[in-house]
């Protein structure tokens, strides 16, 4: 299942102008930060519109059809029926993460970010990467046959766009670094491009103009893109490029229809530009508000009196009590507002009806720290967080004479430990807020997350809002995570990357519901040609149990919430560390589910939870239309490593050192097993006991044999310790048995029984004298310098054979360069991952080695082949017969490593 989870902050700044052409260009890996649409109302008509008509996000509606950007699906259309329910048409895949997207009536126009590259010089002992970001036109005539007509890739990230008849306008990204050096690494200037395109043909798109601006690494320029021009700000002082005291706005000319790049006017301000929403044009004026040196916020006006010449108007010096960065800017047709960091609790207002004269208005007094603001008419709605009462607030102040602002009403609304979502930052929840207005019901809807001490509570909040009023209506509960939430045809939607939710009836009932995704945490097959599946909801953290038709079925047979078990790690319970297990297996016509919990504890007794105990319960599902349950039975014993073997469930515990004063200890076993041959009534049927202090680990089943290890103190009296292969012989399963313990050098990685091969991963500390830049640059595992040792792990894979109780060791694999980070074995390949731990400062290869080895008959591994996966962010994380599975992080892509022909190693993405 594909996760497109990237999503870091690219920064970058420009110092200089120039039209060179730029085809490629060395960047460092990331997404640009999202752009927030910004919206504004006029007059007395409660219209809901925004400054930037054309600009896209994740969802879109066009009379009856959706149109949505999801990270798992790609590009998806989707019609609303008669009743508000939604059905898929179609889909198109994208390999890479979907920001933008512009809908015509046949045509779709998607952009994608982070496609990313990595490539070593040998020559000059250098690498770079690369991200190019991807233009794809669809011919969406027919939706149920998306069809690609055209594409074309653009160095960097996407971060804003324009179309204009033929003409396609990208603002692109690139942040600059070079691997080369350690301790005087070469900084490869920051760049932002602009670029028109010809897409009169999608077939054969073609560059027309780019202009490119540089400026050093950790400056965010910011862009504003209209419908005849696009401003860029920048570093006012050119020749200093540690120069940032102030900024200048450089004007850009996209209106000419052959797609031409006019550089314009280029004015200076008197503060600092750095945050998105500080720059607003509006009937030929461009307004402006900096953050002077003082840190005291001036608001500039500009006239545009052709699209390349700026000519100052106004300006104005903000009187504000606690000077500081800006936190939010909020600009309306005629008004500004402004909120400071350190004054999160006031919102200064500027009027800007006479543009040449701008004039302070009387501060806002909210209750809490600002999340957001936006206005319904002459009225301004701010979102805060109330710290006393630990709830939202949603005030509405009168605006309409800024020398008078008042508040109207104000109501508390969310949970103890409520959070808001910014569906263009989601890595950052407390950022922003997601609010939208159903003028024709006099609504105000705001989505969030939200828990208490009885669970989850996020849902849709409504509002009753007019001119005198604003009043708290109901709450629509709902799961997951929302990026957008919209009004059409007497229905609300919410958009999520995992469903779409549909409420009608005055928006207490829900409609219908359309799934897009479902995090499956495992899956059993089960009679007449089904599947069951653990489901867990990415909301509340609670699972469902479903019964489905195929893997890929959108709509299960049948669903059972398991909301009763509990969920997994409470978002609210940020202080605990528990430990949730919720483990399925099947046998015939029965689901066993296994439950257990570690809960968090502190050295005071006091606060130390209920103990909870294992949990065994049972569904029927002959019926797969109506699952069961048979049985839900409680065990006094700690939860761990679960098997199953025939009709027995073998349960090796988590150690356990304190339980709740109050409450019984768990009983203490090194395994147990649970009978399950009567269904209705499971019963314990064997119990090793523990009778030491030993924690024993890596449980996995061989055969009639349990295995393990544990480590034990060297009886020398040193540091080290000595490890020990366990084994748990189950022929009889009624009365295991508990074989002699064999010393072996490092932690297992693989016992056959069948060839008495075994295989163990050593570490071994080494000291060697050196200074500390070979120290770092030796790229050894878990490196330390000091007082001129570099100490370090040296990381060995023995390969030992079983004789009785004795284990020999054949052969000792080491590397010279890097170390081995990761292992995966088959029946048929043993492939081992050697990696560099500092590798940005080492002048070789960064990108990891794949090492494959022959499993045969023999004692030893003989080496294969060996082949350089994608990227330094690369990981082993799995191998099934010839095939070993890679991960990246940068960003997280798939790849299969086909070593079939070991000679000729193939890594595919997938």
């Amino acid at each position: 299942m594909k996760r497109l989870l990237i999503f870091l902050i690219i920064l970058s700044t420009l110092i200089a102008c120039t039209d060179e052409k730029v085809d490629g260009y060395v960047t460092y890996v990331g997404s640009p930060e999202g752009d927030t649409p910004a919206y504004f109302f006029t007059g007395d008509h409660y219209n809901f519109a925004t400054f930037e008509p054309d600009k896209a996000d994740v969802a879109k509606i066009v009379g009856s059809t959706i149109y949505v950007l999801n990270p798992y699906h790609g590009f998806m259309i989707m019609s609303i029926g008669l009743e508000g329910e939604l059905e898929i048409n179609g889909s198109f895949s994208l390999p890479c993460e979907p920001v933008k997207m512009h809908i015509e009536e046949y045509r779709a126009y998607i952009m994608c970010n982070a496609e990313h590259t990595y490539s070593f010089d040998e020559q000059s002992l250098s690498g770079t990467h690369s991200i190019s970001s991807k233009l794809f036109i669809l011919n969406i005539e027919f939706p149920f046959n998306i069809k690609p007509i055209g594409s074309h890739n653009f160095p960097g990230t996407i971060t804003d766009f324009r179309k204009t008849g033929d003409m396609l306008y990208i603002v692109s990204r690139l942040r600059g670094v070079s691997t080369e050096g350690m301790d005087e690494g070469v900084e490869i200037p920051s760049r932002t491009l602009i670029t028109s395109i010809d897409v009169s043909d999608p077939s054969n798109v073609t560059d027309l103009d780019q202009l490119h601006f540089d400026a050093r690494i950790d400056y965010v320029i910011r862009t504003l893109v209209t419908s005849d021009r696009i401003y860029v700000a920048m570093p006012a002082n050119e020749n200093d490029p540690s120069y940032d005291g102030i900024s200048s706005i450089q004007a850009v000319d996209i209106s000419d229809p052959s797609g031409e790049l006019v550089v314009g006017n280029k004015v200076e301000l008197a503060g600092y530009i750095n945050k998105d929403g500080q720059m607003y044009e509006h009937n030929g004026v461009l307004r402006v508000v900096s953050r002077w040196s003082d840190f005291v916020p001036v608001v500039e006006t500009f006239t545009v009196s052709d699209s390349v010449s700026l000519s100052p108007s106004g300006s104005l010096t903000m009187d504000v009590a606690l000077p500081d960065e800006l936190h939010s800017v909020t600009f309306d047709a005629s008004r500004v507002f402004i909120v400071m960091d350190e004054s999160q609790d006031t919102v200064y207002s500027a009027d800007l009806s006479n543009h040449a004269a701008p004039v302070q208005g009387s501060d806002i007094e909210i209750s809490g720290d600002l999340h957001k603001m936006t206005f319904v008419g002459d009225r301004l709605l701010t979102l805060s967080h109330d710290s006393n009462l630990d709830q939202f607030n949603l005030s509405m102040f009168d605006v309409s004479d800024l020398n008078n602002a008042g508040m109207v009403a104000s109501v508390n609304f969310g949970s103890e430990y409520s959070s808001v979502f910014d569906p263009k930052k989601p890595w950052f929840k407390w950022n922003n807020f997601m609010i939208q207005n159903f003028f024709e019901q006099n609504k105000v809807a705001i989505q969030f997350e939200g828990w208490d001490d009885s669970g989850y509570k996020s849902g849709i909040q409504l509002f009753f809002v007019d001119d005198t009023t604003l009043e708290i209506n109901e709450l629509v509960s709902h799961n997951g995570l929302p990026r957008m939430l919209f009004y059409h045809d007497q229905s609300m939607y919410s958009v999520k990357d995992e469903k779409i939710d549909v409420f009608r009836n005055n928006f207490t009932n829900s409609g219908s519901s359309l799934p897009l995704l479902r995090e499956i945490e495992a899956r059993v097959t089960i009679p007449n040609a089904l599947e069951a599946q653990l489901v867990k909801d990415p909301g509340s953290l609670t699972y469902s149990l479903e019964i489905v038709n195929n893997p890929e079925a959108t709509t299960p047979v049948s669903s059972k919430s398991l909301a009763y078990l509990g969920a997994i790690n409470p978002l609210y319970e940020y202080w605990s560390n528990n430990d949730f297990s919720l483990k399925m297996f099947s046998i015939d016509n029965y689901i066993y589910l296994v439950r257990g919990e570690e809960p968090w504890h502190t050295s005071d007794e006091s606060q130390m939870p209920a103990y909870k105990p294992l949990r065994v319960i049972v569904y029927d599902v002959r019926d797969p239309f109506a699952p069961e349950i048979v049985s839900n039975t409680s065990f006094n014993y700690p939860h761990g490593q679960i098997d199953i073997v025939d009709n027995t469930i073998i349960i090796m515990p988590l150690r356990r050192e304190w339980y709740h004063p109050d409450q019984a200890p768990p009983v203490d076993a090194l395994v147990y097993g649970i009978d399950m041959s009567d269904v209705t009534e499971p019963v314990i049927s064997f119990e090793i006991p523990n009778t030491t202090d030993i924690e024993y680990k890596g449980f996995r089943r061989k055969g009639k044999l349990l295995i393990s290890y544990h480590t034990e103190p060297d009886s020398s009296g040193s540091d080290h310790e000595k490890y020990f292969l366990d084994r748990i012989d189950f022929s009889d399963y009624s009365t295991p048995v508990l074989l002699e313990k064999i010393n072996i050098p490092g932690m297992p990685v693989d016992f056959n029984p069948a060839t008495g091969k075994i295989i163990t991963l050593q570490n071994k500390l080494r000291t060697i004298e050196t200074d500390e830049a070979t120290c770092w640059q030796m790229g050894f595992y878990k490196s330390h310098y000091e007082d001129g040792q570099c100490k370090y792990s040296e990381r060995t894979l023995n390969f030992l054979y079983l004789n009785g109780t004795e284990a020999r060791i054949n052969q000792i694999m080491s590397y010279d360069k890097g170390y081995i980070s990761d292992v995966s074995l088959t029946d048929f390949r043993l492939f081992v991952q050697v990696s560099h731990e500092y590798f940005w400062v080492s002048e070789e290869d960064p990108r990891p080695i794949l090492y494959v080895y022959d499993v045969d008959a023999a004692l030893t591994y003989p080496l294969a082949g060996s082949v350089r996966l994608p990227s330094p962010y690369s990981t082993l994380t799995g191998a099934s017969g010839n095939s070993a599975f890679i991960t990246t992080f940068y960003p997280q892509t798939f790849w299969t490593a086909n070593a079939t022909n070991p000679d000729n190693i193939t890594i595919t993405q997938q």
